[in-house]
């Protein structure tokens, strides 16, 4: 749900929520004890506090910028850019995709626990929390968590054509660049080969630090 910042039409920042998971989650815990899952998964997995994203995205550290950079030639030339710094963000997110796509076909029952969490996911609760946390009209977040919902479709784990569509909208509205269908599968696809012997010991270790930064 921190990622929601991505797919929102300026309506929720990454700072509200991505950027603030200690503020977020003393909030929750004090007006939504009920949902104080959700907060602390938000800071399981910002950067801030050093949950799961520092482990991915630290551009010295992280793994997913650590590969990134391997394909970095292919996503200047998806974008059509040599702009360093947007093709470095871009390749940490494909090398993500490839954790996920590698992940999902040697433990399929995660793809199955994603898909029963998006089933049973009471999204009026989480929008009453959510707008009252942002002090934004209910309608209009409603409308983003339905949208991010969709988008997260656990369908798109299955496989790299089925998780196509959703890279292709995502770039088109993080970047503004309308982009070549059979070219970004290629790299999903040298992603996920890239990462196939090393994203378990990726995720294992971050796990391990994880639980050491918030064993309390």
């Amino acid at each position: 749900m921190p990622d929601i910042a991505s797919t929102s039409k300026q309506e929720i920042s990454r700072e509200e929520i991505h950027n603030s998971p200690k503020k977020f989650y003393d909030f929750v815990k004090t007006n939504f004890p009920d949902l104080v899952d959700l907060a602390v998964g938000v800071r399981l997995h910002s950067d801030v506090g050093k949950g799961a994203d520092f482990y991915s995205d630290d551009n010295d550290t992280g793994f997913a910028k650590i590969e990134g950079r391997k394909i970095m030639a292919d996503i200047k030339k998806l974008l059509d850019t040599d702009d360093e710094k947007i093709a470095l963000s871009l390749a940490h997110s494909f090398i993500e995709a490839g954790v996920d796509l590698n992940l999902s076909d040697s433990h399929p029952e995660m793809r199955e626990l994603f898909s029963d969490c998006m089933r049973e996911l009471d999204l009026n609760r989480v929008n009453d929390c959510l707008s009252n946390f942002l002090a934004i009209d209910t309608k209009v977040v409603l409308k983003e968590l339905k949208f991010f919902k969709t988008f997260l479709n656990p369908e798109r784990l299955s496989s790299a054509e089925r998780m196509i569509d959703g890279i292709v909208s995502l770039i088109e509205m993080r970047f503004g660049k309308t982009v070549e269908s059979t070219l970004t599968l290629q790299i999903l696809l040298g992603a996920k080969e890239l990462t196939k012997d090393s994203y378990l010991n990726y995720l294992d270790e971050a796990v391990a630090k994880i639980k050491n930064v918030f064993q309390n």
